[in-house]
């Protein structure tokens, strides 16, 4: 059985990041948001799949030249992702940039943020963007 008939298969793992106000995100096993919900209304107006992603995530270019850009966040991540009930987390290289991208929501707020941490390994000088694209419904 191939993997993508596998994935089709068995039921997705999903972990629910919430805080007390009611904020959640809904993160499937890869990295990809499913769904961002305040309570029972869905504030992402796409979901995301395991084979699909949902439009939002975070970006990081390189400049120069070329420019060279990765999403932070799910399977086209260059990042190892770590998920629990606490955290959504990731944390990889690209292009001589160590990066940190961790979801943090509000204690008893509805709102939630992106803690980026970047680092240049090497010893060039670097012109870097980060993009924040979230989807229509969210807008």
């Amino acid at each position: 059985m191939s993997v993508k008939n596998s994935l089709l298969i068995d039921k997705p793992q999903i972990c629910n990041i919430r805080n007390s106000a009611g904020m959640s995100f809904s993160v499937f096993e890869n990295g990809s948001i499913e769904s961002i919900r305040q309570g029972t209304v869905q504030i992402n107006l796409l979901s995301g799949s395991l084979l699909e992603p949902g439009c939002s995530n975070l970006y990081l270019r390189k400049r120069g030249d070329e420019i060279i850009s990765v999403p932070l966040l799910g399977t086209k991540s260059l990042g190892n992702h770590i998920i629990n009930e606490n955290t959504y987390e990731v944390m990889g290289e690209f292009c001589g940039v160590s990066f940190s991208c961790r979801l943090l929501l509000a204690d008893e707020d509805n709102s939630w943020l992106w803690d980026i941490q970047l680092a240049n390994t090497g010893n060039e000088k670097l012109e870097l963007d980060l993009l924040y694209v979230r989807d229509v419904g969210m807008a």
